[in-house]
């Protein structure tokens, strides 16, 4: 399938924020990007007719109220792309601090995507919040997205594969040095995970990038993406938005792009 433009490039970012600091931590041994014509398990995701997904936010800064977040601007913004993407809104939230929104595709699979925003997942807890809040994404929902920090590779459940559901999952760790932290324990559930992440800083706005990964993941069973184009597609976004942030400020820190890839085992150097 061919990836369509981005529905909510043009936008100017209004506010820019790291999810990380500024040191990079080393690649493990074992971790790399997959190369190979990999796809999604599409046949998988809507084997029962319905697919589940759920979006995290967590707060970028706690000095910020959270009506002022950088996460809350996020999920904002992902509220707003799945409402012109054709989603509606749920009267009731499913559970406190969900926002759930519903799509039927034309061959009647369901889709479901729950949004969860600071609120529920604020910085002082860190990560003994957001760990558990993954685990139990990851037990109820085929897709999961996680944007926030990634605490130094300290959110624990993603490190103990054997207590994470054997299922097929799409993970999608949008956080600074998703690779180098969390891939490798991930890739243990060999086969059943998909796991995008991240070996860059990660900026506010890249949820733009979750949208159009969601859009190739949903899209007609006949129109079917491969990872290397879904992956090419979401790194040319990045791309577009570190220039806009360059031209916005010639003199921004934050001129670098993320650069995103399929996780996968390959051998030690």
């Amino acid at each position: 399938m061919e990836m369509r433009p981005c529905l909510l490039l043009g936008v100017i970012l209004a506010t820019t924020a790291l999810a990380c600091g500024s040191k990079r931590p080393p690649m493990p041994a074992g971790a790399c990007y997959s190369h190979a014509p990999v796809s999604p398990q599409y046949d998988r995701l809507r084997a029962d007719g319905r697919i589940d997904v759920v979006a995290l936010f967590g707060q970028m800064d706690y000095k910020r109220e959270l009506v002022d977040d950088h996460g809350t601007w996020s999920a904002r913004r992902l509220k707003r792309a799945l409402v012109r993407l054709g989603y509606a809104r749920n009267h009731r939230e499913p559970k406190p601090g969900v926002t759930r929104f519903h799509k039927r595709l034309s061959d009647g699979v369901s889709v479901r995507v729950d949004v969860v925003g600071p609120r529920s997942l604020p910085h002082r807890l860190g990560h003994k919040i957001v760990g558990p809040r993954l685990a139990q994404a990851l037990r109820s929902h085929e897709i999961v997205y996680f944007n926030g920090h990634a605490f130094e590779g300290n959110l624990a459940s993603l490190k103990r594969p054997a207590s994470l559901p054997d299922g097929y999952r799409v993970v999608f760790l949008d956080t600074c040095w998703s690779q180098q932290h969390y891939s490798l324990p991930l890739l243990a559930k060999r086969g059943n995970y998909h796991v995008i992440s991240n070996t860059e800083r990660s900026i506010t706005g890249s949820v733009d990038s979750f949208v159009e990964l969601l859009e190739a993941l949903v899209a007609n069973r006949n129109q079917r993406t491969s990872w290397r184009q879904v992956v090419g597609h979401i790194n040319s976004l990045a791309a577009d938005r570190a220039v806009q942030r360059i031209l916005d400020d010639p003199s921004t820190e934050y001129a670098d792009p993320e650069y995103y890839g399929l996780s996968a085992l390959c051998a030690p150097m």
